[in-house]
């Protein structure tokens, strides 16, 4: 098989001003305002992904529960980027940034939980800022690569694609597509419905899993590795 590059890169809109949409929408609405939001935005993407796994229920079945166990993976992430992140200066920015690949959903229970002016939620937001950027052309090359390592099954690639955003699953969905055609279908179909099952579990999985072991691991690697010239705590 000959080796071949594609991306899949997708635009999303952006807030303007220094406070995200959903901390603005909050404060002149309310709580239903927050829920609104999220409503509006997520609606119509997992209505698609939930009409696909309805199609091939039968194939989503005969996964069993790997498409639950795999959400663990998404944490595994925690004890690669705290460290490097503590050895770049970073503080408590820290322990927002690397809970989790902060999406919409995470950036709320960040700022529930430590209040939108909190070093941990501006941690969150700027993982949330370059996600948005470059997150859908970053994994949409990292799909590729891993790949090429031959190691891993193309549907248990598709899983993993299953992240929390609907567009980054898209593009290395997509990518992994283009390499493994004659699965190509099954991609999308575990992609999404993993990437709806991380949309569903990974709020609870960040309460109760991943903020407080990123906390301990903050709490045992901060006096050991980090900067004392970091950014303050």
């Amino acid at each position: 098989m000959g080796s071949s590059l594609t991306t899949f890169p997708t635009a999303q809109p952006m807030p303007i001003s220094r406070r995200p949409i959903l901390w603005q929408n909050a404060a002149r609405y309310g709580s239903s305002g927050r829920v609104f939001y999220y409503a509006g935005t997520s609606g119509v993407c997992s209505w698609k992904r939930v009409r696909a796994a309805g199609a091939n229920l039968s194939k989503l079945v005969a996964v069993g529960p790997t498409l639950i166990l795999q959400e663990f993976g998404n944490l595994g992430t925690i004890f690669i980027s705290l460290p490097i992140a503590l050895l770049l200066g970073l503080k408590k920015e820290a322990i927002g940034a690397c809970y989790s690949i902060n999406r919409d959903s995470n950036l709320g229970l960040t700022t529930d939980i430590y209040g939108p002016d909190a070093k941990e939620t501006e941690g969150t937001f700027a993982v949330y800022i370059v996600g948005s950027v470059i997150g859908t052309v970053f994994i949409s090359l990292l799909a590729g690569v891993v790949a090429s390592w031959n190691i891993f099954h193309p549907l248990a690639m598709g899983m993993a694609s299953g992240v929390g955003s609907g567009s980054m699953m898209t593009a290395a969905a997509g990518t992994l597509g283009e390499i493994y055609p004659s699965y190509a279908e099954d991609i999308m179909v575990m992609g999404g419905a993993s990437d709806m099952l991380t949309g569903i579990t990974g709020i609870y999985m960040g309460t109760f899993v991943g903020l407080p072991v990123t906390r301990k691991l903050y709490a045992l690697l901060e006096p050991k590795i980090g900067r004392k010239s970091g950014i303050r705590k």
